[in-house]
């Protein structure tokens, strides 16, 4: 019988509600993840699976997370996560989304926005869909936003 391996997730919540909840839904779905309380803890967790060759396919940030990292801990992140996609679950809408982007700064290539409700369906497609180590920015689904030159 063959396994397939299984998709590891990186948490990064602020709110510790927010950290069981997603950790909860990431158990249901059958997914490996690792919760950061923090940017700062992530961008840790992230170097060391880097240095250490440990697979990790998708960064998952509550938008709190965002707010409360500082530019120094953003800039790390986005250095550091670009071979996967990094989801945003999003709780305030378009301004909020348009705020978390300009925490962020390019490059935006490879985040994706959904809002609680859409968390699980939204993990699904891009751990089915988005190419491992790929640069592709291509994305047909409506449900997903892909952000690009904004």
């Amino acid at each position: 019988m063959l396994y397939k391996k299984q998709k590891e997730i990186l948490l990064i919540c602020q709110a510790a509600q927010e950290g069981r909840n997603l950790t909860f839904l990431m158990k249901l779905g059958g997914y490996g993840y690792c919760l950061a309380r923090d940017v700062m803890e992530g961008v840790n967790y992230l170097h060391n699976c880097r240095i250490n060759a440990f697979p990790l396919h998708l960064i998952l940030v509550d938008s709190a997370a965002i707010a409360a990292g500082d530019l120094r801990e953003l800039v790390m992140l986005q250095e550091i996560r670009r071979q996967m996609p990094l989801l945003v679950v999003n709780h305030g809408g378009e301004s909020s989304r348009k705020g978390i982007l300009d925490r962020l700064q390019p490059p935006s290539g490879g985040i994706y926005f959904c809002g609680p409700e859409e968390v699980v369906g939204t993990v699904k497609y891009l751990l089915e869909n988005h190419p491992q180590g790929s640069d592709e920015k291509e994305n047909n689904s409506e449900a997903l936003r892909l952000v690009r030159d904004f």
